[in-house]
């Protein structure tokens, strides 16, 4: 549930571990928890997922290719990462 939501609002540069916390009705710290055991915090997840989709929009085939820099824009978080 928490991965289908973070992957649902990858665009969205406020994206961040308060807010994912909010939308669940979880402490930020029961988050983080949750993601103890797993390979990667929920920042890192975030930042993981958004590089996977830059990689997949630069390796579509059949239509005009962004440039590098344009699929960069599109996807960068900026400081918002929690």
């Amino acid at each position: 549930m928490i991965r289908t939501y973070i992957d649902r609002r990858l665009d969205d540069p406020d994206l961040s571990a308060e807010r994912i916390a909010g939308a669940h009705q979880i402490s930020v710290r029961y988050l983080h928890r949750l993601f103890e055991d797993e390979e990667a915090t929920v920042g890192r997840l975030i930042l993981l997922r958004r590089v996977e989709e830059c990689a997949r929009e630069l390796a579509r085939r059949g239509r005009v290719s962004s440039s590098i820099s344009v699929v960069a824009s599109r996807w960068d978080p900026g400081d918002h990462i929690g």
